[in-house]
């Protein structure tokens, strides 16, 4: 008779996605990020490629965050042709077009550069709530996208319907993620450089979303991938009132490794790692109660 942890860990685990999904959304990353690309190009954002750091930063502020959230959304239109739903486990997934426009995002990130040309061209800590101010703005054009898909696709609007998860469960689960994602960047957020910023975010929340939904398994990515934009506000607001570091271009007051990854970067790659890292748990937990119910009716 097979023990039960050999029947855990011996069980059949579907895969995330199939691979023409992974087809599809590799498809809308690309075309996402050629379109950023184009867009940063034509309209020469940021003004000094590499060495930027913010969007408040660039001589016309306004059209640099208009360009952005416009390009986000368009970004995020296209793909809900070109990737569509995607099958997770035995349930489906409307945030695929989303995902592949935050990873088109990641190119503008590249292009704007690491915090510390913020950190020099404002020189003192009220640069923090410009970039506060900053990665609320883009978090918003990130909830659009995400009401976008929701309400014209079938899923979306399906999830909505069958979710009975309560108000405390779907803050449990913002607060977890935001703990362990805290937890993880402290490790990984040892450099302000732009790769190393946009990884240590998108292995956070990715590794983040994973626990939160083990802990408080809620219907719905929403409630993981907000609490990037927590964390990023946390670390921004520490470092204001902790500026060690902000004179030469590096954090390292109290929590210092939050304030180190750009708004782009918490914006880009926040979302990316949390849906993804949902994807893995809700497909682990759809096996989980698929094979109790399974046994439930075997008992009967």
């Amino acid at each position: 008779m097979t023990s039960p942890a050999a029947q855990f860990l011996n069980r059949e685990i579907p895969s995330t996605l199939s691979w023409l999904a992974r087809v599809r959304l590799t498809a809308g990353a690309v075309v996402s990020w050629l379109i950023f690309l184009w867009v940063g190009k034509a309209l020469r954002l940021p003004d000094a490629i590499g060495l930027s750091g913010t969007l408040f930063g660039q001589p016309s502020p306004a059209v640099a965050l208009g360009a952005m959230v416009v390009t986000l959304i368009v970004c995020t239109v296209l793909n809900k042709f070109i990737v569509g739903d995607l099958e997770i486990g035995a349930d489906h997934s409307f945030e695929g077009g989303l995902m592949a426009a935050n990873i088109g995002m990641f190119c503008a990130a590249f292009r704007m550069g690491p915090v510390r040309y913020a950190l020099f061209q404002f020189a003192d800590q009220k640069v923090f709530p410009i970039l506060a101010a900053e990665l609320f703005i883009l978090y918003a054009a990130v909830v659009i996208c995400w009401l976008i898909l929701k309400y014209t696709s079938a899923s979306g609007r399906a999830a909505t319907k069958e979710s009975g998860d309560s108000i405390f469960k779907k803050l449990a689960a913002t607060s977890v993620h935001a703990v362990v994602m805290i937890g993880c960047m402290v490790f990984l957020a040892q450099s302000e450089a732009s790769a190393q910023g946009l990884a240590a975010v998108g292995i956070s929340a990715w590794l983040a979303a994973m626990a939160a939904h083990f802990a408080f398994p809620v219907r719905g990515s929403f409630w993981y991938w907000i609490s990037p934009m927590i964390v990023g506000a946390l670390g921004y607001g520490l470092a204001c009132s902790d500026p060690v570091g902000v004179a030469i271009g590096f954090p390292s007051g109290t929590l210092g490794e939050l304030a180190r990854p750009t708004p782009l970067a918490y914006a880009a790659a926040g979302p990316v790692g949390a849906i993804w890292g949902y994807w893995i748990a809700y497909r682990w937990n759809h096996v989980e109660a698929a094979q109790a119910g399974g046994a439930k009716a075997q008992g009967q």
